[in-house]
């Protein structure tokens, strides 16, 4: 359920949510391999191309922390109905996600497999997600800058670094939502 307070940097809100986070594994050493202007060209090429497809499938980016994106997609009304009604929106998630990482594997074979010795200088940036559900608060830690904060944010960035390459890592309460919800998403 979905509440305001007010704090002395505007308003809080609290929401229940999706968080999924997308990290480009290796960041700090990938940063080497190329010239900095190559190498973030190409992270920003492939942030902004996570964007848009977030943006797709209903989520917002909420933060770029390094080579990592933290992203939330909620429904106000979907988020409070039943198992089937949370699972069916899950399901959108993970599309999305799954769209993420299928655009990436693209990329790895568009690049003959060599991420340090492409023709046109791009890197190949290898990504993990993972993904989490719950309640979390949004509001202005910084001036001009609205955060998600919570336990689904902490877990799903854990998730993420616990995942391999390629792969998407869901919390516990996602995968039971979507067995309760009899969903067919391996």
């Amino acid at each position: 359920m979905a509440s305001k307070v007010r704090n002395k940097s505007g308003s809080v809100r609290q929401l229940c949510a999706v968080a999924m986070f997308v990290d480009v594994e290796g960041f700090s050493k990938l940063v080497h391999q190329k010239p900095a202007d190559v190498f973030f060209d190409e992270v920003r090429r492939c942030l902004e191309k996570i964007s848009v497809t977030v943006a797709a499938y209903g989520g917002k980016v909420n933060q770029a922390i390094g080579g990592g994106l933290l992203c939330y997609f909620e429904d106000k009304e979907v988020l409070s109905e039943n198992d089937a009604k949370i699972g069916e929106f899950l399901v959108g998630v993970l599309q999305c996600a799954s769209q993420i990482q299928t655009e990436s594997v693209d990329a790895l074979l568009a690049s003959g497999n060599d991420s340090s010795n492409s023709q046109d200088n791009r890197i190949f940036l290898p990504l993990r997600i993972g993904v989490s559900f719950g309640d979390c608060f949004l509001g202005h830690l910084l001036p001009g800058q609205e955060s998600l904060v919570g336990e689904p944010v902490q877990l799903a960035k854990r998730l993420e670094a616990a995942s391999e390459t390629f792969k998407i890592l869901v919390s516990p309460i996602v995968r039971n939502i979507l067995e309760n919800a009899n969903t067919d998403f391996s």
